[in-house]
């Protein structure tokens, strides 16, 4: 079984292995307008560091078109946060000027050191 001191030090062991820093911003609806439609914003919740990583089978890349857009080169992340970072799976998340989609995020489990969260970047064609 681990102290909380022996946790603490694998918490800060893991940490030190990110040499990135990412900003987690959260979509906010605004009022209505005239026509009943919100508008979105996006805040910033939290700049924490992390390490991005391709995510296993990320070699895979493909093709959508969503709305009249062909979205190319979607590859699968995996972004690896601080173990008390809040992050949601509906934010999104940039990193050395990339945006990211979350698309997962863990739940809390036993003697956690570290999070890591799935992401989508999605490039334009």
């Amino acid at each position: 079984m681990l102290t909380a001191s022996d946790l603490a030090s694998l918490r800060a062991t893991q940490e030190s292995l990110m040499p990135d820093t990412c900003v987690i911003e959260r979509r906010t609806l605004g009022a209505r307008d005239a026509y009943a439609d919100r508008s979105e914003t996006w805040a910033t919740v939290a700049t924490v560091p992390c390490r991005l990583a391709t995510a296993a089978g990320g070699n895979s890349t493909g093709e959508v078109v969503t709305a009249m857009q062909t979205l190319s080169a979607i590859t699968p992340y995996a972004l690896t946060v601080p173990w008390q970072t809040n992050v949601q799976g509906s934010d999104r998340v940039t990193v050395n000027g990339a945006r990211y989609e979350v698309k997962a995020t863990p739940k809390a489990v036993s003697y956690m050191t570290a999070k890591r969260v799935a992401l989508l970047c999605v490039e334009m064609a």
